[in-house]
C-alpha cells in the first residue's frame, strides 16, 4: 500500500514530462522539406526560419555606388531658325493675339445658321443677330468699257456651333473665293477680292486730308462740302445715294479729322462713333459710273443718347 502510494507522485511527474516533450516537439519543430539527391535518396533538410528585416536597396544600380541619371532636359535651339514651321507659326499668332486687342469680332456665337445666301446676305445676317459691326462692299471691280465685272451669284449654306464671329467670316470666304475680309479697329469689312486688290477702286482711295466738325452723321457722306462722297475721288466713277438713317432728332454729330486715309476707313471711323454697320451695294452701270447704294444700318440709341452725345 505504502509502494503503491510512493508511486502515484512519481507517475504523475512522469505524464508532464510526457506532455511537456509532446508540446515542444509539435510547436517547435523545425520546418523541414524534402530534397532529392544526385542519387534519387530523399532526405529531410531542415529550413532555418528567416528572420525578415528592413533591406534597404540601393537607388541606383545595384552596388549602390552606380551615379543618379543625368535629368532629360528639354531640347534647346540655338537660334528662332532651328525652329519648327509649325512652332514659328504658333509663335507669330500668340504674339498676334498678345498684341491685338479684343472686339466684338472675338465674342461668342452659340448658333450661326444660314441656307441659300449670298456672303453678303449672310454677314447681313451675322451683323443684324449678334451686333457685329460690318462695312460690306458689293461693288464689281474693275470695269472694261463701261461693263462691270460679273456679279456674285453662289449662295451658300452652314451651320456653326460655339464659334467667333470671326471664326464665321473665315468661313464664310472660304465657301465663295469671290469675297475676302479684314478687320479695321473693331469693325470686319467685306470685299469682293478683285476689287479690294485694284489700285483705283473708289473705296480703296486714299483722302490727303478730310475734315468736319460737329456735324450730323449722314451729312458726312453727302450734305453740305465737304461731304466724302462727294470729293473728286469718289465722284469720279462712283454716284451714291443714302438710305437708312436715324430719326433727324436723334441723329449724333460726329467730328472727323483724317490724313492720308483711305475712304473706307473715314466711313468706318463714323461708324464706330454712332455703333453702325453699313453696305455699298453697286445698282448698276451709268455713263461709266457705278450707280451704288450706300446704306447706314444705325441701332437705336437708348432714351437720352442724343443729349449725351451733344
Amino acid at each position: 500500500m505504502r509502494r503503491a502510494k510512493l508511486l502515484l507522485p512519481a507517475v504523475a511527474v512522469s505524464f508532464m514530462l510526457i506532455a511537456g516533450l509532446l508540446l515542444v516537439f509539435f510547436y517547435k519543430r523545425p520546418n523541414t522539406v524534402a530534397e532529392e539527391t544526385a542519387f534519387g535518396e530523399k532526405v529531410s533538410v531542415v529550413e532555418e526560419n528567416p528572420v525578415q528585416k528592413d533591406v534597404i536597396e540601393p537607388i541606383y544600380g545595384g552596388d549602390g555606388n552606380t551615379p543618379p541619371p543625368t535629368p532629360i532636359s528639354p531640347q534647346r535651339y540655338q537660334s528662332i531658325e532651328e525652329l519648327s514651321d509649325n512652332m514659328l507659326q504658333r509663335i507669330e499668332e500668340l504674339h498676334a493675339a498678345r498684341e491685338r486687342v479684343f472686339t466684338p469680332l472675338d465674342g461668342k456665337v452659340d448658333d450661326f445658321s444660314v441656307t441659300e445666301l449670298t456672303v453678303p446676305e449672310a454677314v447681313a445676317q451675322l451683323s443684324s443677330d449678334y451686333n457685329v459691326l460690318c462695312g460690306i462692299e458689293v461693288i464689281p471691280w474693275p470695269t472694261i468699257q463701261g461693263i462691270s465685272m460679273t456679279w456674285p451669284t453662289q449662295r451658300i449654306s452652314l451651320s456653326l456651333q460655339k464659334v467667333t464671329p470671326r471664326q464665321i467670316l473665315d468661313r464664310l470666304v472660304s465657301l465663295d473665293p469671290t469675297f475676302t475680309w479684314f478687320e479695321d479697329e473693331g469693325i470686319a469689312n467685306v470685299v469682293m477680292r478683285q476689287s479690294y486688290e485694284t489700285p483705283d477702286y473708289p473705296l480703296s482711295k486714299r483722302i490727303a486730308h478730310f475734315h468736319v466738325n460737329d456735324r450730323p452723321y449722314s451729312n458726312v457722306f453727302l450734305g453740305p462740302t465737304p461731304a466724302l462722297f462727294l470729293l473728286s475721288e469718289v465722284r469720279g466713277s462712283l454716284a451714291i445715294s443714302i438710305t437708312g438713317r436715324w430719326p433727324k432728332e436723334l441723329e449724333p454729330h460726329v467730328s472727323v479729322d483724317a490724313v492720308d486715309t483711305t475712304v473706307r476707313q473715314i466711313i468706318n471711323k463714323v461708324a464706330r462713333e454712332v455703333g453702325m454697320s453699313w453696305s455699298v451695294v453697286s445698282r448698276g452701270m451709268f455713263h461709266g459710273k457705278h450707280v451704288a447704294g450706300f446704306r447706314m444700318h444705325p441701332r437705336m440709341p437708348e432714351p437720352g443718347y442724343y443729349d449725351d452725345r451733344r
